[in-house]
């Protein structure tokens, strides 16, 4: 191997050279401290010394002269530069000094001797994105359900007593849906989804695959496309609704078995309601970031629903351990998001008139105007704004 084989890439700015041997020198920086007639000696540590790379930068060619006029220029820059160093990879440097040497004999190269000064970057001021989080974390238990429910779902070989006992848990969580979800029930692309399951049930196309990918479709119809239905229903109505659900699958939705098979962990029926109500859960999830907080109550409110759910599913001492870990994942991820809306919120606290009162006399002597009057209403749920009884409690906010 010739000598300029031994020799390994490298760059600083935009010019090529190459190196070596490279030697690298850093420390603390001491002061020592000595003192008459004494044998004391102390060492003040000032901090870190500057941390120093020193090697030298091979030009090599017939006509080397171009480049090593554009790697003197860089060195010569009073700026920070990237260094692609051979054995350290890219990082930011100053040049402290350089030196240079040509050597025609040496079939045409010239070396500079270079000392550079470590320049740490600056830390970024990274903000992290919470409402990405949330929505990125309830993905992801998406999957872990998935992939569960594929896992354990299992009605080969099984009775016609449980397969019916399926079928009619499958068609009543199917009417559930289409009950209680209000906002996409206008829509026939949910209508089409529904009946296109209710026609596979028929059939008994019914596999793991099938259901799971069918029940989130349903479940989470509107919560994920953007499309009218939001100009009709909020994402708080919606919320609502997938609490309505969740609380359907606590129980059994038939009575074909008795209770302590249709409550067990590996029981058909029981997994589809399991399925549903994680199902649920992801998607209240995402709609926590679409809800259009008006106070620090009105979060407080959603979050405990939410974590309520997320809290029961987490303490089934069956459940599945991927499942679990996204669980607790998912509500350490929305309480910092929810967190972080409370800042931008105004705060609540709660009165008690002493008289019955009505809402425009509420918002004036809180506010000192009624044009506050509606806020009130909606805050406390109010249907009778012309009556407010007394030694009731009423919320109010802070600040408008």
């Amino acid at each position: 191997m010739g000598w300029k084989e031994q020799y390994l890439p490298a760059s600083f700015g935009s010019v090529p050279f190459y190196a070596k041997v490279s030697s690298v020198k850093g420390g603390r920086r001491l002061v020592t401290h000595m003192y008459p007639q004494s044998d004391t000696v102390e060492h003040e540590d000032l901090g870190a010394d500057d941390t120093k790379f020193s090697f030298n930068a091979y030009i090599v060619g017939d006509d080397y002269f171009s480049a090593r006029d554009k790697l003197e220029t860089e060195f010569r820059k009073n700026t920070v530069g990237r260094l692609v160093h051979p054995f350290r990879n890219a990082i930011n440097v100053r040049v402290e000094s350089y030196a240079l040497t040509e050597e025609a004999d040496r079939g045409g190269v010239v070396f500079f001797n270079v000392t550079f000064v470590l320049d740490p970057e600056p830390a970024l001021a990274v903000v992290a994105d919470t409402k990405k989080q949330v929505e990125l974390v309830s993905a992801e238990l998406d999957v872990a359900v998935a992939d569960w429910f594929e896992a354990v779902y299992d009605i080969d070989n099984i009775s016609f007593g449980i397969l019916d006992d399926i079928l009619d848990t499958l068609d009543s969580v199917l009417g559930v849906l289409d009950n209680v979800k209000k906002a996409a029930a206008t829509a026939a692309a949910f209508k089409r989804q529904i009946s296109n399951i209710r026609g596979k049930l028929i059939s008994l196309r019914v596999n793991a695959g099938a259901i799971a990918f069918t029940m989130k479709g349903v479940v989470d119809f509107a919560v994920d496309t953007a499309d009218d239905l939001g100009n009709l229903f909020s994402a708080k109505d919606q919320s609502r609704e997938q609490k309505q659900i969740y609380d359907s699958t606590k129980t059994p939705y038939t009575s074909n078995v008795t209770s302590d098979v249709a409550e067990n962990s590996s029981y058909p029926s029981k997994q589809i309601r399991n399925l549903v109500a994680y199902n649920t859960v992801a998607s209240t999830m995402k709609l926590m970031t679409k809800i259009n907080f008006k106070s620090s109550k009105d979060i407080a409110d959603e979050q405990k629903i939410l974590f309520a759910s997320i809290d029961e599913l987490s303490n089934d001492s069956s459940i599945d351990d991927t499942i679990f870990s996204v669980l607790r994942k998912a509500r350490a991820v929305v309480y910092k998001y929810l967190s972080e809306e409370v800042e931008e919120l105004p705060s609540i606290i709660t009165i008690t008139p002493q008289r019955s009162r009505n809402t425009l006399e509420l918002a004036n002597d809180f506010y000192g105007n009624i044009s506050e009057e509606q806020i009130l209403i909606d805050l406390n749920g109010i249907i009778h704004p012309g009556f407010i009884p007394k030694h009731v409690e009423f919320y109010l906010r802070t600040r408008v």
